[in-house]
């Protein structure tokens, strides 16, 4: 514990703080009470459960990684700073050579005690403690109003390449297309996990041109990735592609952030498929819409219904695939959709929000690698992707 001294400022007293990592599980719950009144002021603000959610389903998570400022006297959380533990892949190295990090996140301060560098010192306290456990990178999610604040105590953006495209929710225009032999059904996680992550592995982990993406463990799939998938904000039910054997050959978690637009949160196709009757974009418009029907059914009092016309955020990733079967399978002519998808009218929606920090010389070459081969400006090299896909944000 460590404390500052009062200061007598205009005739107000700024009280004397203490800093310390929570003890016990009665701490971290005061805890998330105290985060869900810092972001009430949100339109859809989160409630206290979605912070012990969040804490609770992470394999990884302990009192002592969240970080807090109190008012001596009373005791009262007034700022705050959680440590994420995660491993990150890396351009397709081997699993056992996956980058240990710390993730930053629940950056919060109540309103009546800012601006007296509460949150700074908390952070630069997380970050010790990461350095002291050996973590090699840091990395954390910010708005373009904070990425100064961060870049003051060493963080530096990654650019992550998505694009906006102009989709056709009408399932049947697509239903026809796909052949009898796969169907689409809800993800049964204690049935699927073994098969999804493999998936997962192949499609995100394992690739050489992939990095940043968290490394999901047999646990992280059963307690986190299977609790975001359905219970997160505006998330339709997670759906899953199977074969006639009712074999996993792709998921998708979708999130409809309005009436206009959804954003793909995970996807995975299997890499090893030869079948030319199936493909990325024909799998990826059949799972989105029996997503947004399943959505509208579940949720038939929206005030604002999912319009039959959306625009998608996908990861630049998969729309590189998306392109290659388009180009060697398919004619477009003039407006024509390509299985609900406008290949004339796309545009780059990318996010610059990612923030790393090298912690320990271990992770020198990971954010070096990281950063030369992501912040292209025009996405021209395609050689290098940073994908780390939203079901695992923090």
């Amino acid at each position: 514990k460590v404390k500052t001294m009062s200061t007598a400022i205009e005739n107000s007293t700024i009280p004397t703080y203490i800093f310390r990592q929570l003890d016990n599980l009665e701490e971290v719950k005061r805890w998330t009470e105290f985060c869900a009144q810092c972001f009430a002021y949100k339109a859809n603000p989160p409630p206290a459960s979605y912070f012990m959610r969040h804490y609770e389903n992470d394999p990884n998570a302990e009192p002592q990684h969240v970080f807090v400022a109190e008012v001596e006297e009373s005791g009262m959380i007034v700022a705050s700073v959680r440590i994420f533990l995660r491993d990150l892949a890396s351009f397709g190295t081997d699993l056992s050579a996956a980058v240990r990090a710390g993730g930053i996140g629940e950056v919060c301060t109540d309103p009546d005690h800012r601006r007296r560098g509460l949150s700074n010192t908390l952070l630069r306290r997380a970050i010790g403690y990461m350095q002291s456990i050996g973590l090699e990178v840091s990395l954390l999610h910010a708005s373009e109003t904070f990425r100064k604040v961060y870049q003051k105590v060493g963080y530096v953006s990654c650019r992550s390449r998505w694009v906006d495209v102009d989709f056709c929710a009408s399932l049947s225009s697509v239903k026809c297309k796909m052949s009898s032999e796969y169907s689409i059904r809800k993800i049964d996680f204690d049935r699927d996990v073994d098969t999804l992550s493999q998936l997962y592995n192949d499609y995100s982990v394992n690739r050489s041109k992939c990095a940043g993406c968290i490394v999901r463990s047999k646990e992280y799939w059963d307690r986190y990735v299977s609790q975001e998938m359905i219970l997160a904000s505006g998330c339709a039910l997670p759906l899953v592609l199977v074969d006639r054997d009712n074999a996993p050959i792709a998921w998708l978690s979708l999130r409809v952030l309005n009436a206009e637009k959804l954003i793909v949160k995970d996807f995975g196709f299997r890499q090893n498929l030869f079948d030319p009757s199936i493909s990325v974009t024909l799998t990826l418009a059949s799972l989105i819409s029996e997503a947004v029907i399943q959505y509208v059914g579940k949720n038939q009092q929206l005030s604002t219904p999912v319009k039959d016309r959306v625009a998608i955020s996908i990861p630049f990733l998969v729309w590189e695939e998306m392109k290659l079967f388009n180009s060697s399978k398919v004619s477009v002519k003039s407006e024509d959709d390509i299985y609900g998808f406008n290949f004339t009218t796309v545009c780059q929606n990318n996010d610059d929000g990612w923030m790393y920090k090298v912690l320990n010389p271990a992770g020198e070459q990971f954010v070096k690698n990281l950063l030369e081969g992501c912040n292209t400006k025009d996405n021209s090299n395609s050689d290098h992707q940073h994908i780390l896909w939203p079901t695992d944000s923090f």
